[in-house]
């Protein structure tokens, strides 16, 4: 019984080695395809989607300094500023407006006509919006 519980110890620990060899080099190459995913988007704004349902959206937005957004027109919403700056707000027609946010304000927009936003400031800004449905 003791050389049946060898083998499969052995067995088993052979297995667990092998397949730590197989995913090392599946998560190196996760890890550069993220880190040149993240060079491909140098200057623009960082976005990640924290939660969504039938009223609300909820996206965390990351500006470093000269960053800028996509053009879109957006919906009525309020904006966190986690870390504040000064952004420029930039619309279709040529007009631009600058906002300041100050860290742990906040601010209500209503919905507006395509426009982005550029990082004008010398510091990262990091805001949550909450888009109203």
């Amino acid at each position: 019984m003791t050389r049946l519980m060898r083998f499969l110890i052995g067995v088993l620990v052979a297995a667990f080695m092998a397949a730590g060899l197989v995913a090392q080099p599946v998560m190196a190459q996760d890890k550069a395809s993220a880190a040149k995913a993240a060079k491909a988007d140098k200057g623009k704004a960082t976005q990640r989607e924290v939660f969504e349902n039938e009223k609300v959206r909820i996206v965390e937005l990351l500006y470093k300094p000269g960053d800028e957004s996509a053009t879109v027109e957006r919906p009525a919403r309020v904006i966190l500023a986690l870390k504040g700056g000064t952004l420029m707000g930039t619309y279709a027609d040529g007009t631009s407006d600058k906002i300041q946010f100050k860290a742990g304000g906040a601010q209500y927009f209503a919905a507006t006509p395509a426009f982005k936003f550029k990082n004008v400031g010398k510091t990262e800004v990091r805001l949550y919006t909450v888009d109203l449905k």
